[in-house]
């Protein structure tokens, strides 16, 4: 039985430097349940309203899971049928953070697992693509795991970053959530 496995954070507030999180936890043992499944039976319409009204989604397939990453594909072509995803620049913010706490990433690095994996010289997969809705990448989508890396794992078989490139990753994409929805006219802390 080969088990598909991922992730579905939504980032639900971020106000006074505190950030809400909901998370969805999809573990599917056949290939009859997917994400397809969840459109079915309308759950996605919270999450795609929750998007439409400016929330951002992250979705990460949890192990590199490639089974994941398509079934989660699906969603995203379902919930923004006019924004293909998109791999985003190596300029963008969620690499190349604009936030003094921030990180620049120029070389996003990858477990040595994944190293391994694309010794064929398939190349590192960029960290996130997006779907575009109201002109702003609103779901994004790493098919390479970063929560393994966040909790400082070296599990063989994991196919996804390093740890401190994951902490950086989410560093950079909680700071740049944060910027999307500050007011224009706010004072930066110190």
């Amino acid at each position: 039985m080969k088990l598909r496995t991922g992730l579905v954070v939504v980032i639900v507030g971020i106000a006074a430097g505190a950030v809400a999180f909901w998370k969805m936890h999809r573990t599917e043992t056949s290939p009859g349940m997917s994400m397809a499944r969840c459109v079915r039976r309308g759950c996605s319409v919270g999450l795609q309203k929750y998007v439409d009204c400016g929330g951002t989604l992250w979705i990460e397939a949890w192990g590199g899971s490639r089974d994941f990453a398509a079934s989660a594909q699906y969603l995203i072509a379902q919930m923004a049928p006019a924004s293909p995803l998109e791999i985003l620049p190596a300029d963008h913010p969620l690499y190349i953070s604009e936030n003094p706490r921030g990180f620049a990433l120029n070389a996003p690095e990858v477990r040595r697992f994944s190293r391994m994996q694309r010794a064929n010289g398939e190349g590192p997969k960029p960290p996130f693509a997006a779907a575009t809705i109201h002109q702003r990448p609103a779901i994004l989508l790493s098919e390479l795991d970063l929560t393994s890396g966040l909790l400082g794992t070296g599990t063989w078989g994991i196919d996804g970053y390093t740890p401190e490139t994951s902490t950086q990753l989410l560093t950079n994409l909680l700071l740049w959530t944060h910027a999307q929805h500050a007011p224009q006219n706010a004072v930066a802390s110190p």
